[in-house]
């Protein structure tokens, strides 16, 4: 914007004060502030594969492949220009801009910048364009290569004629500066700008040129500013410049010929070179590294290189399009540092400050950033070694998904007294007291001790019998954590704390002291446990925290580190410690997300693990296992997250036109449907950004909209209205609020003043109607009291037959005469209170090889198996549950909030209670029968809560088939994945493997 422009929009008595020396001034100052570093930057001494890699394309809604340049706007959007157009980003999807949508040729947009008065600036091949809240305008120019801001703020052009700055809708050029230039640069008071075989220095109004060295003719392509030091890139190689002369040695010898792309110095004095064939970074202390192979893609060709407000990397690729660099706390030690298998399962601290790493394949050992191979997983009962403990002697015991080994002093030991677990993983190992030792195994508690195994618990194949967690009392009692709540060992008997019935039916996963009085306890899906006085508390999401799930904990200081399905994420102390009655909600915080995946690149992955391996603390690391190989956060280096910028309401939907939003938009006579579009800046974690709206005069309750950037209201009555969203980060604090005034008008029947005059008109026409009614039910008031009284009596022993009879029916008609089990009719009448639940399992199980029963021992006989394992499926399920007859051999269990992960424990119990049950008929006595089950959920998807149960039944019978066509005697679930939508309910059953790679669906197994 011209400068005078930008002064009509002071009040006239400010710009009377300030003057045009004051208003140079105040732009100034505006540039400042908008150029000031942020707080945060890369930090220097990261390794780049541990940075958080992430990367966008076309097909998520950039208008061409190639990004070209990249400048952030005012309010914190990144914008980006392509071959095709810009975009605008605001961490998760992208508003294009081309000629279709502006009218403007937006093709090969080479340079952008954003000014402090909010508008982006862009250069292409014929035009400089500005843009400024949706709007854009376009003047004529020369080939536009750079646009950088000068001491007031106004734009400065590098073009195909020369150097100019942007004043009063023209350009003005820059005395010495003619012809082309590719490249700007402003330190301080000098401007720097590179051309054709020069490089020039504007400062106080004179220029002075500096031929390039001598050799191949060379285009200065960017330049970079770095603690006194001038970087030149050309496209024939790197140079170095300080005031006076080039470099006469090459600084970067293996960079002295490329083609060097663009340059960057970050905040934390990364020196950025990418080229055509690779991405370099020059380290503060004068290292190179060229980004390796499998680390970044091999020839990115950089075309901008971009370092927002908090410190994130942005790369424009010309081929791949967006990559963004962000700064981790964690560290990634896998395959590229010796991993034999990248499948972590558990970690163990060494005495000399190693890690012991167990994976799928082996024990392997972490010293000095280097892994070497302990034991192999040939030499171990069973490869994969699932949890690990270092005993008081320094010995290390190994337990595997099948039995335990012991690794003393470099030797590799099997115990001949531990041989019984051979049969089961072993989740745990702990020593209590010294000498004894405790293995939590899938089969049952075990204890060894004076040379002799002994077992404990439940019967093997119970969900109690399986040993997840393990806590020693200060009483001698051992408290266990079980895929059935919790359990105390006391003087050799196991029993179940009263104290712990809410935890029946949920996986606890660990135990362990969050103060010396109060008793932390996480859980698999029913969140997090605190006892304190005997009295359990639980926490779940309805309490703030982003899941119900948790693996494990550690404290550090005042803060408690949780890992999860979702990652990694923090509360403060205080916030589990204080009475309920005080709480204001648990303000989470994620750390490290489980999929740390947008777009195509992946890099933690994290958490998994098994038993007490599942996090680790040496110090201030908490490492954690992944299928990418352990991974190390260094909490001391976690900080909380930015705020996100303001939230802005973009447009309103109503009827078939886009309305543009002001301070008040006015709906014309139609439909009273309205969809507001809203967004807010956020280029870190997008997924940790969520909103809230409200619509004042309508439902003055704030809606929790997630993610999601789009709020619905439908038949909206007349009125004004005012529409309201805020954003916050996690659980943090809300933003300030973006505000919309909507005004919808009424129709000519909907004035108040005729529906007033309408209503008395009524109230007279009624209060003369019932005159009319009373005298005559006078009059017909004898004649039916006799009538009535004899009727009454015929019509109650009618009523009362007929009462009965509909019941008969009803029974009958709603249930299968067989099994007892309900029928698809109960299924339909009950349908309309079951979709009322949050969410329900569908389980669908299918007799297997039913008709061979039917075949050789007749039809009598099968009937009474259907009989039995109906009585099995009722005995096995809750009150709540429905289980029905679904056909023949099938059998359809809906289980009311029950999500597919806990519907995979039941349907496991039914199948080993189907297996297990010995038949009333002799002639069954040999015959074991089994069953194939398979799961699913409803809703599939929240956007589909209004459909009913077909999809989520269709999804049942697709995982009970692929379990007959894998053997049968199993059970499978198929739930939607991480990138389904609607349509997945179109696709046909041979598409359901590619689904599943795609994400679209998702397998799940029993643990």
């Amino acid at each position: 914007m011209p400068g005078a422009a930008r002064q009509e929009r002071l009040p006239q008595p400010i710009r009377a004060i300030v003057g045009r020396r004051g208003m140079a001034w105040i732009a100034l100052l505006l540039v400042l502030l908008m150029s000031a570093p942020a707080s945060h930057a890369l930090d220097a001494n990261t390794r780049f594969r541990d940075y958080v890699l992430n990367n966008w394309s076309s097909a998520h809604g950039l208008p061409q492949i190639s990004v070209l340049s990249i400048t952030q706007d005012r309010d914190g959007f990144l914008w980006l220009g392509t071959q095709n157009g810009v975009a605008r980003f605001d961490g998760q999807r992208f508003q294009s801009y081309e000629r279709g949508n502006t009218g403007v040729d937006l093709s090969m947009v080479d340079a952008a910048w954003a000014d402090a008065a909010g508008a982006v600036w862009f250069g292409t091949g014929q035009h400089l364009v500005r843009e400024y809240r949706g709007d854009f305008e376009h003047w004529p120019s020369a080939a536009i290569y750079a646009i950088r801001g000068d001491a007031q703020g106004q734009p400065l052009l590098a073009t195909a004629a020369g150097v100019g700055i942007w004043r009063n809708g023209r350009l003005q050029p820059i005395a010495g500066l003619a012809g082309p230039f590719f490249a700007l640069l402003r330190q301080g008071d000098v401007l720097w700008a590179g051309g054709l075989n020069r490089l020039c220095r504007n400062n106080a109004g004179h220029t002075r040129c500096f031929a390039l060295p001598a050799g191949a003719s060379r285009r200065v392509t960017a330049l970079a500013w770095d603690a006194g030091r001038l970087w030149v890139g050309t496209s024939a190689g790197l140079l170095q410049f300080d005031g006076q002369h080039f470099s006469a040695r090459p600084p970067l010898p293996r960079l002295a010929t490329i083609d060097i792309q663009s340059l960057l110095c970050d905040r934390a004095g990364n020196l950025w070179i990418g080229s055509i064939a690779a991405l370099y970074r020059r380290y503060p202390d004068g290292r190179v590294e060229q980004i390796a192979k499998g680390t970044f893609p091999p020839n990115p060709w950089i075309d901008a290189i971009f370092e927002d407000r908090d410190g994130n990397l942005w790369l424009g690729s010309h081929t791949q399009s967006l990559y963004r660099v962000a700064d981790s706390w964690t560290a990634r030690y896998g395959q590229d540092a010796g991993l034999d298998d990248p499948f972590v399962w558990t970690l163990a601290a060494g005495a000399d400050g190693s890690i012991d790493i167990g994976t799928n394949g082996g024990l392997s050992k972490l010293a000095d950033g280097k892994v070497t191979t302990l034991v192999p997983a040939g030499a171990l009962p069973n490869p994969g070694v699932y949890s690990l403990y270092r005993d008081a002697q320094g010995a290390l015991w190994i337990g595997t998904r099948g039995g335990v080994a012991l690794w003393r002093q470099g030797r590799l030991s099997l115990p001949p007294v531990l041989a019984p677990l051979r049969a089961w993983q072993i989740n745990l190992i702990d020593e209590y007291p010294r000498g004894t030792y405790w293995f939590g195994t899938q089969g049952g508690l075990y204890r060894l001790q004076a040379g002799a195994l002994t077992r404990y618990g439940a019967s093997p194949g119970s969900a109690a019998a399986r040993i997840r967690a393990l806590l020693p009392l200060a009483n001698g009692a051992l408290l266990l954590g079980t895929e059935d709540g919790v359990r105390e060992l006391r003087a050799g008997h196991i029993s179940a704390p009263a104290w712990a019935m809410p935890l029946r039916g949920h996986f606890v996963t660990s135990l362990g002291w969050l103060d010396h009085d109060t008793l932390l306890l996480t859980t698999l899906d029913a969140g997090l446990g605190l006892l304190r006085n005997g009295h359990l508390r639980l926490l779940t999401q309805q309490d703030g925290l982003p899941t119900d799930n948790a693996w494990a904990f550690a404290s550090h200081g005042s803060e408690v580190y949780f890992s999860s399905i979702k990652g990694v994420w923090r509360v403060p102390l205080r916030m589990l410690l204080q009475p309920p009655a005080a709480a204001p909600g648990i303000r989470a915080q994620r750390v490290l997300t489980g999929n740390n995946r947008i777009g195509s690149e992946e890099r933690t992955r994290c958490c998994n693990g098994g038993g007490g391996g599942r996090m680790l603390r040496v110090g201030d690391t908490l490492w954690l296992p992944s299928i990418n190989g352990a991974l190390a956060l260094d909490m001391a280096a976690v900080r909380a997250p930015p705020a996100p910028g303001t939230p802005r309401i973009e447009r309103l939907h109503h009827v078939q036109a886009w309305y543009a939003t002001g301070a008040t938009t006015r709906i014309p006579l139609g439909a009273r449907n309205v969809e507001i579009e809203y967004t807010a800046p956020y280029l870190n974690n997008a997924a940790a950004l969520n909103f809230r709206y409200r619509l004042t005069g309508y439902d003055n309750a704030w809606i929790a909209a997630g993610a999601r950037r789009v709020a619905w209201y439908t038949h909206l009555p007349p009125g004004r209205y005012r529409f309201a969203v805020q954003a916050r980060v996690d659980h943090n604090a809300w933003s300030a609020p973006a505000t919309l005034q909507i005004a919808i008008p009424a129709y000519w029947y909907e004035w108040r003043w005729l529906q007033v005059l309408a209503g008395l008109l009524l109230v007279a026409l009624l209060l003369l109607a019932a005159r009319w009614r009373w005298q005559r039910q006078m009059q017909q008031q004898q004649q039916l009291e006799a009538l009535v009284a004899q009727r009454t009596e015929e019509l109650r022993r009618a009523n009362q037959r007929l009462r009965q009879a509909n019941d008969a029916l009803t029974a009958e008609s709603l249930s299968d005469p067989l099994t007892g089990l309900g029928n698809r009719r109960l299924l339909a009448q009950s349908w309309h209170e079951l979709r009322r639940q949050p969410r329900l399992a569908v389980i669908l199980i299918d007799l297997d090889h039913f008709k061979r029963i039917n075949d050789r021992y007749g039809h009598a006989v099968g009937d009474v198996v259907l009989r039995e394992v109906a009585m099995l499926i009722q005995r096995l399920k809750e009150p709540q549950d429905m289980a029905l007859r679904w056909g023949g051999e099938e059998f359809l269990l809906l289980l009311p909030g029950f999500d597919a992960q806990r519907a995979l424990m039941l349907g496991e119990r039914i199948r080993l209670a189907v297996r297990a049950h010995r038949f009333s008929d002799p002639s069954l006595n040999d015959v074991q029968v089994t069953c194939s089950l398979g799961i699913s959920h409803w809703p599939l998807l929240p956007t589909l809560r209004e459909r009913d149960l077909g999809g989520s039944i269709e999804l049942a019978d697709f995982a009970m088939y692929r379990v007959k066509s894998h053997g049968r005697d199993a059970t499978a679930a198929l739930v939607p994945g991480a990138q389904a939508t609607p349509m997945l309910l179109t696709a046909p059953a041979t598409d359901i493997e590619r689904l599943v790679h795609a994400g679209v669906l998702h397998w799940l197994a029993p643990c």
